[in-house]
């Protein structure tokens, strides 16, 4: 079966974005968010727990990313989920999953200016 495997998050932006280009010359950028949730402990009360999530951005959504968005600032992100392999020098094989986002919503927050 074909299947396609995305996620969708709602968050803070944590750090700046951090602009790269590769050995190609694409542009891309890593995108950290942070996200917020709460969750019934085993005591019977809620706790808040905070996951900080590294997405990778490509092309113009870099430019999107480094022109509006700041730490703090609330985003959208829908993404699309990719594994990856690599030996370890134990040679044991690592496995990843990447973070890909797709589009960027934009959060009006208050902020003035870019």
């Amino acid at each position: 079966m074909l299947g396609y495997a995305s996620v969708s998050l709602l968050g803070t932006v944590a750090a700046a974005v951090e602009p790269c280009v590769s050995n190609a010359g694409n542009k891309f950028g890593c995108l950290l968010i942070e996200v917020k949730t709460r969750r019934k402990g085993t005591d019977g009360e809620y706790h808040e727990n905070t996951e900080l999530i590294s997405t990778t951005v490509f092309g113009n959504g870099v430019s999107v990313a480094e022109k509006y968005l700041r730490p703090g600032d609330p985003v959208g992100l829908t993404c699309r989920l990719t594994g990856s392999a690599s030996k370890a020098s134990d040679g044991k094989v690592r496995h990843f999953t990447n973070v890909i986002v797709e589009q960027i919503h934009l959060i009006p927050c208050g902020r003035n200016g870019n």
